[in-house]
């Protein structure tokens, strides 16, 4: 985390500290992170709630691989009955794939025939 956001030489200092994401004063002591956050859990990483902000203890949590993999900045999300969700979360919700899915949203199709079961017929692309 912390050489990622004040190491340039660092390889993955251009998505951190390259693009602003920086890191609280109190982080930099490791005793002042472990008081915040705790022992890492097995199978769980350091995320971030919103990856436009710095870590920090009131944007950070320990997160599994697939609450990482959803918490990328190049994920694709739509907002389906009132929540905002991937399309890996939105697959799991439907049961459709998510490649028909990622179809769909490049295809340009409204959420409720994104979401509906079967195949879409070919048509004109919905702005």
């Amino acid at each position: 985390m912390l050489k990622r956001c004040t190491n340039p030489a660092h390889h993955h200092f251009k998505w951190y500290g390259g693009r602003g994401i920086g890191v609280c004063n109190r982080w930099y002591e490791f005793e002042a992170f472990l008081a915040d956050m705790g022992e890492k859990p097995a199978r769980k990483t350091l995320g971030r709630t919103d990856n436009n902000k710095d870590y920090g203890p009131a944007n950070c949590q320990w997160e599994t691989a697939q609450q990482q993999a959803n918490n990328k900045s190049g994920s694709v999300r739509v907002r389906y009955k009132g929540k905002r969700l991937t399309l890996t979360e939105l697959s799991a919700v439907t049961g459709i794939s998510y490649s028909k899915l990622a179809h769909r949203v490049r295809r340009g199709y409204p959420i409720k025939d994104i979401v509906r079961a079967g195949n879409l017929k070919s048509g004109p692309k919905v702005k």
